[in-house]
């Protein structure tokens, strides 16, 4: 069964060292935006995929944090969320990290509850009844000429 989270509030997810985000719901265009940001789409072919992942999910949450707590400047002031300031909390390990599977994660579930929605199970003729008459006996060669 696929569940479907209709609600459209934001909500708080902890990354733990103290740090909270405050993000919109997980939308299509959410990943669809990480996924097509010059950041992601520029990196090289060749690029490792935990690299375009990481990518991605500083760019996705740049795109859905909107509060925080836990986060200030060097002096300890709070300060507010800015792309550039997502940017650098993402660029730590432990954050894009926690924030890939606490957010980013969810929209993946999603593809993964689907696997076990498919009418039929794999494979020739799983499912459904022949309908074909049997063959009366072999077929000629193809000719060679």
């Amino acid at each position: 069964m696929l569940r479907l989270n209709l609600d459209t509030k934001p909500a708080w997810i902890d990354l733990g060292f103290g740090v909270e985000v405050e993000v919109v719901p997980i939308t299509t265009a959410i990943i669809a935006a990480g996924m097509a940001a010059p950041e992601v789409r520029g990196l090289p072919a060749e690029t490792d995929s935990d690299v375009r992942f990481a990518a991605m999910v500083r760019s996705v949450a740049q795109a859905a944090i909107i509060g925080w707590r836990g986060v200030g400047d060097a002096d300890g002031a709070p300060v507010e969320p800015t792309a550039e300031r997502i940017g650098a909390l993402m660029d730590l390990f432990q954050m894009n990290k926690a924030f890939g599977a606490a957010y980013l994660a969810k929209g993946f579930l999603v593809a993964e509850e689907k696997k076990g929605l498919a009418p039929l199970p794999n494979g020739t003729s799983a499912g459904a009844p022949d309908i074909a008459a049997a063959a009366t006996g072999s077929a000629p060669s193809a000719p060679t000429s």
